[in-house]
């Protein structure tokens, strides 16, 4: 399992290559941290340091 954020040549990869896309979570952190929101709500909270 990768993302897609570097170009994959589909070909080449094997068969069982799993590519998931990032541009919906790119977007969503850019437009909380834009509106001043919480990032590591995305997560579900999870992962917080404090």
């Amino acid at each position: 399992v990768v993302t897609d954020t570097v170009p994959i040549d589909r070909l080449a990869a094997p068969p069982t290559l799993t590519v998931l896309p990032v541009a919906g979570l790119l977007a969503e952190t850019i437009m909380n941290v834009f509106a001043d929101d919480s990032v590591s709500a995305i997560f579900g909270g999870e992962n917080q340091l404090f």
